[in-house]
């Protein structure tokens, strides 16, 4: 019996995983309620938060896969979203972006987002010194947990995060990681329940996704062009630290269009944030902040 093609294995993987994720979406609301992941949103209306433990899931048999190169992206996946999964359910908005959460560390207080940030710190350089070479872990480890704290940024309105990581993992998902092909179509059917402001990705698929690219570019960029990434990555987290990307994107026509395409509601008020808003708008921290005024139905 003739070897399956690359292609054509990666053209069944997209379609079983379109099929897969329009069943696997159908139970994530009343599961997300039970969890307690359910939210409020400023209309009044309930969302389910967490809505990533969808690709968590979609990881899990991967960990025990023959290609390398997917079971890295899976341990990635599974690690970063249930890192992010603790700040969903446990974490609170009292303390907000990376000054909040080391001045509550200061006090004497370990919130889950500094957990979250110090646990994904720690999984990323484990992560980097399995890339094989040319990738080092001077590179590999940056790339990996900026890109999976950057989506956590990215992740403030409906389908924004979605829509990069599209784009990104576009190519990635014809020659990278199966599990990335995978993945890459799971967030289709999903990203219709996202779009009608029924679910929402928060920090367990932010995290799992950013995290997912990470290694993948760790595989197969060359350590130069790592580095560029992880420089923009880093102008990227300063930048958001004291401006709002909400604001920004509202202040460009051009921005605001590709943002608000595809979703339902697109006559969203402008988040009322000023300096250091990105952070404060991260979903990280925004359980009543995020969901409540800047997710139109989740209106984020």
């Amino acid at each position: 019996m003739p070897a399956i093609s690359d292609l054509s294995l990666r053209l069944l993987v997209l379609v079983l995983s379109l099929g897969l994720g329009a069943l696997l979406v159908l139970p994530l609301p009343p599961l997300l309620k039970a969890m307690g992941l359910e939210r409020t949103n400023f209309r009044g209306e309930p969302i389910g938060s967490g809505a990533g433990l969808l690709f968590v899931v979609g990881a899990l048999p991967w960990l025990f896969a023959a290609d390398p190169a997917s079971r890295l992206c899976a341990v990635a996946v599974v690690g970063f979203g249930l890192l992010g999964l603790i700040d969903d359910r446990w974490g609170t908005a009292e303390f907000k972006g990376l000054r909040g959460h080391l001045g509550a560390l200061r006090r004497g207080r370990i919130t889950t987002g500094m957990l979250k940030a110090a646990g994904g710190g720690v999984l990323a350089l484990t992560l980097s010194f399995w890339v094989p070479a040319p990738s080092t872990p001077v590179t590999a480890a940056p790339l990996i947990a900026l890109s999976a704290n950057a989506f956590n940024l990215l992740d403030l309105r409906p389908l924004r995060a979605l829509k990069i990581f599209w784009l990104l993992g576009l190519i990635p998902t014809l020659a990278g990681p199966l599990l990335l092909t995978q993945t890459w179509s799971l967030t289709l059917p999903y990203a219709r329940r996202e779009a009608r402001a029924e679910l929402m990705l928060g920090d367990t698929g932010s995290n799992a996704l950013g995290a997912l690219l990470g290694v993948v570019g760790a595989l197969m960029l060359p350590p130069a062009l790592q580095a560029g990434v992880v420089a923009a990555l880093v102008l990227f987290h300063v930048w958001a630290e004291k401006h709002s990307l909400t604001l920004w994107i509202e202040a460009h026509p051009w921005a605001r269009t590709l943002d608000q395409w595809g979703r339902r509601n697109s006559e969203v008020p402008p988040f009322n944030a000023g300096k250091g808003s990105s952070a404060t708008l991260s979903r990280d921290h925004t359980r009543s902040v995020l969901v409540k005024r800047d997710h139109p139905g989740r209106d984020t």
